[in-house]
């Protein structure tokens, strides 16, 4: 599996277009809801090479400059490869009790109809767990970056996540587990939503 020191970093990305690290995220989040769907035991590294085209027709259909878009690819592809060399990103991506991928909610704002999607979630031993991806990376990979990393992204999404948790209790009692998973770091971080 590729590692996040071997590919152009998504900062890096961006100095050629605003949008590309967006387009790489939305395509680690396609895929990753089709490896769950078609069952992570199917997929390695050879499986993911076999993608290599496709990811880039994907990143040109989205108007990913010419010249970004093999960087652009490398860091899909890492990521992926992260995701199933990693035992927490194949166990989210694990065919669990209940497990949606891209699961959409709607609600009544007030001022309208609010809709959220939830990247995964599935039930482990009674436990409700939602998973939101976060491709994103510290610029360095010393542990003391990575964790005041992991926990401004934490800080940053707690509110969301306990949104997502406040929408699934609507529809069902059970305790609640919420986390980011980051494919670059090969990192789970979770926590009890308020």
């Amino acid at each position: 599996a590729t590692d996040v020191e071997d590919t152009p970093t998504l900062s890096a990305l961006a100095d050629g277009s605003a949008q590309t690290p967006r387009h790489v995220g939305t395509l680690v989040h396609r895929w990753l809801e089709r490896i769950a769907s078609t069952g992570v035991e199917g997929w390695d590294v050879e499986r993911l090479q076999s993608l290599t085209t496709p990811i880039q027709l994907a990143l040109q259909n989205m108007g990913v400059a010419a010249d970004e878009i093999a960087a652009a690819a490398a860091q899909v592809l890492a990521a992926l490869g992260n995701v199933l060399a990693d035992e927490h990103g194949r166990w989210v991506l694990t065919n669990h009790p209940e497990a949606e991928s891209e699961l959409a909610l709607s609600t009544d704002a007030g001022t309208g109809t609010a809709h959220y999607v939830l990247d995964r979630t599935f039930v482990v031993d009674g436990v409700r767990w939602i998973v939101d991806y976060k491709v994103s990376a510290p610029a360095s990979s010393t542990h003391a970056d990575i964790d005041a990393f992991i926990a401004a992204e934490t800080e940053k999404y707690t509110p969301q996540l306990s949104n997502y948790a406040r929408l699934m209790g609507r529809v069902e009692r059970r305790p609640m587990q919420v986390a980011l998973y980051f494919p670059m770091l090969k990192r789970l971080h979770s926590w009890t939503p308020n």
